[in-house]
């Protein structure tokens, strides 16, 4: 199965990112994105941070993992390599428990590296979609660039 694919989008990004499991997908988003500027296999492993962002929906919870990416390498300059651990912690709307993501990890400062695509400024709602079936889940977004 494929990681992520890119779409044709007239101004902006758009990609689609796949996983057996609902965290694979979120982590193929995080790596769709990231290839957009730059080319994540060659970014080293030389520091670690932890994620955690909540959201009432996937649709939220995607968009806050995504935008959170373009704040750490906007504040920190940190580029992404990989996600070693993700972990997707099912809410109760009733009880107005968000769902919880809390993912690891690792990368390395942009200033070491060259950019090869265009900046993300931002995840976006536009043509989102989020498929979950049983052997495959599927996260569509347009990201602006």
């Amino acid at each position: 199965m494929k990681k992520y694919e890119y779409l044709p989008h007239t101004a902006d990004a758009e990609f689609r990112a796949y996983g057996k499991t609902m965290e694979e997908a979120f982590i193929n988003a995080a790596l769709a994105m990231a290839n957009l500027t730059y080319d994540t296999k060659i970014i080293k492993p030389l520091m670690q941070k932890e994620i955690h962002v909540n959201g009432d929906t996937f649709q939220e919870l995607v968009l806050h993992f995504l935008d959170e990416f373009i704040f750490l390498q906007d504040t920190e300059g940190f580029l992404l390599h990989d996600v070693v651990t993700l972990k997707i912690t099912k809410g109760i709307p009733i009880k107005q428990i968000p769902i919880k993501l809390i993912a690891l990890v690792q990368g390395d400062h942009y200033k070491k590296y060259e950019m090869h695509g265009q900046l993300v400024k931002a995840a976006t709602y536009n043509e989102m979609l989020i498929e979950q079936k049983k052997d495959q889940c599927m996260i569509q977004i347009v990201v602006d660039i």
